[in-house]
């Protein structure tokens, strides 16, 4: 199964304590199931660097390095081209940044998924299957 994880499922299972409002449980789970190779796992540059500013800023930059580098590790890195920011602005989503996550992922003909703890940011999305982190476990 190939899937762009939004920024928000590795912020929620590493800053739970600080901000999140959501399963800490199934975003651990679903990167279990990366590091498995149940889940090949892809994120974009822009999903990058939002979630190590979040860890930067609620961790502080000595633990925040080796989490982004796990990350990494894990991850494939999706290109986004300027056509992709075009399409996003075009769209007219309420969440420019949800939409470029959104093309990012449709260039890309294997990724299936984008697993989000924030679907409704993506109710639009067309030709990919949008879920939770409960719900893609449910899937495998």
């Amino acid at each position: 199964m190939h899937v762009l994880i939004d920024a928000n499922v590795p912020l929620d299972m590493w800053l739970e304590p600080v901000m999140s409002r959501h399963s800490v449980d199934s975003s651990t789970l679903v990167f279990d199931a990366v590091a498995k190779g149940r889940i090949t796992a892809y994120i974009t540059p822009t999903i990058f660097s939002n979630v190590f500013f979040f860890l930067r800023k609620h961790l502080g930059q000595a633990k925040a390095i080796p989490l982004a580098m796990d990350l990494l590790l894990h991850t494939k890195m999706l290109g986004q081209d300027p056509a992709v920011f075009r399409n996003a602005l075009e769209i007219g989503w309420s969440d420019t940044e949800d939409a470029a996550q959104y093309f990012a992922a449709k260039q890309q003909s294997r990724i299936t998924h984008i697993c989000t703890s924030n679907t409704k940011h993506f109710k639009a999305a067309k030709g990919i299957k949008v879920v939770s982190p409960a719900a893609l476990l449910k899937s495998l």
